[in-house]
């Protein structure tokens, strides 16, 4: 097959190559190997074919992190890259406050926007619980990590 004169450079080829190295780093980093796995295969196939580094390892790049999502940077989802321990502790965080907020009013009644307004204390009890449960579940998987 007959390639275009820049992908013969040698400047192109290691700027490519730069960036291939940038982009295994990362998926070994976030271990998505199988991120790791579908690069290297799309590199190795397309350079088997074509004969040329450069385009096998471009070809590696767009298949892995434009075909299949690979990047795995998704805009305006911050929680989910917030590790557990960090979901936990805001748990604790809106449970104190939330315990605060009923302290602060008669039994039965809760702080909302400067007033105190009557709710459920069971809402707080649940909230207790789910941490519980939360802390316990959080627990186990470090349990089962550290196996």
């Amino acid at each position: 097959m007959k390639i275009p004169a820049i992908f013969k450079n040698k400047v192109l080829y290691y700027v490519v190559l730069a960036f291939s190295v940038l982009n295994v780093l990362g998926y070994v980093s976030m271990k998505a190997w199988e991120c790791l796995a579908l690069f290297s295969l799309t590199a190795y196939i397309v350079n088997t074919q074509v004969d040329n580094v450069t385009v096998g390892l471009l070809a590696g790049i767009f298949v892995a992190n434009f075909i299949f999502s690979c990047g795995r940077v998704k805009e305006g989802i911050d929680k989910t890259l917030q590790k557990p321990e960090d979901d936990v502790k805001d748990a604790e965080e809106s449970l104190e406050a939330a315990e605060n907020k009923v302290e602060a009013c008669k039994e039965g009644e809760e702080m909302v926007d400067g007033e105190c307004v009557a709710v459920a204390e069971e809402a707080v009890a649940n909230a207790k619980e789910g941490l519980d449960v939360a802390k316990k579940a959080m627990k186990q998987v470090q349990d089962m990590m550290n196996m």
